[in-house]
């Protein structure tokens, strides 16, 4: 399986997948068990069972009717990965294919469906990995309540700013109006968020070029006060032997 936590945790989405994977395996394999055994004498329990396998024919019949709408690993693959995909997919529920509102236990269906279709483990084509890092992200973002809260204002927002912008009756074209405004709403966040690491990458730079010119001019005037000392210290040999030469030694010939 490929490291779907590579930005630095993959979060409740992960371990969800994680877990719908094995139960996917699970039921594949009961499947393939050999039908018509004989009842056991432990056959008393088989009411829950029953009733536990119903439960879980009726999810995976669920997340069948979300494939049948999602359509092919291809569909998605190009939806997910048109031009502009890195502004499209700013909208988690954009990338889930999904309303705003959607309650929680839907979320989670269209998460398994799309990782069916699209996760590098089930899905041949180069492409899948990048298409399900954008469900991956989605998913998680929307399973923190405070992120998934504040994404529904924005696409509220939006849609009442595209309302306004648009001011016609035809419904189609009230949707197009309130998309275009939804994505310009997540583009300018994101804008202003690049905007703000850039300079932040400006600042930490100029901090470090001032601190590579203290560092060269300390390595600087360190270097010229060592080469200052050792010219002085040769400055004063020759100057002592010079008056020992034009001073005391020739008064000590004298002497003699």
């Amino acid at each position: 399986k490929t490291d779907a936590s590579a930005d630095g945790g993959g979060g409740d989405g992960d371990d969800l997948l994680d877990d719908f994977f094995a139960d996917v395996e699970t039921s594949t394999a009961k499947k393939k068990e050999e039908p018509g055994k004989e009842e056991t004498s432990e056959a008393k329990g088989s009411d829950s069972t029953s009733a536990a396998e119903d439960t879980e024919g009726k999810a995976e019949k669920k997340i069948q009717i979300h494939l049948s709408d999602l359509g092919s690993s291809s569909d998605q693959i190009e939806r997910l990965l048109a031009p502009n995909h890195e502004w499209r997919n700013l909208n988690p529920f954009y990338v889930l294919s999904v309303p705003h509102d959607v309650p929680p236990e839907l979320l989670s269906r269209r998460y398994k469906a799309l990782s069916l279709l699209l996760h590098p483990d089930k899905c041949p084509d180069v492409r899948a990995t990048d298409a399900f890092e954008y469900v991956r992200r989605a998913m998680n973002s929307l399973t923190d309540e405070d992120k998934a809260r504040h994404t529904r204002a924005l696409i509220n927002q939006g849609m009442k700013q595209g309302k306004r912008e648009y001011g016609g009756s035809d419904p189609v074209e009230l949707a197009k109006a309130q998309e275009k405004a939804i994505m310009k709403i997540f583009a300018e966040i994101e804008r202003s968020r690049r905007e703000v690491e850039r300079r932040k990458r400006a600042q930490d730079q100029r901090e470090r070029e001032q601190e590579d010119e203290e560092v060269r001019k300390t390595k600087a005037e360190m270097s010229f006060n060592k080469k200052w000392r050792e010219e002085d210290r040769v400055e004063k040999r020759i100057g002592n032997w010079r008056d020992f030469q034009g001073g005391d030694g020739k008064k000590q010939k004298k002497g003699y």
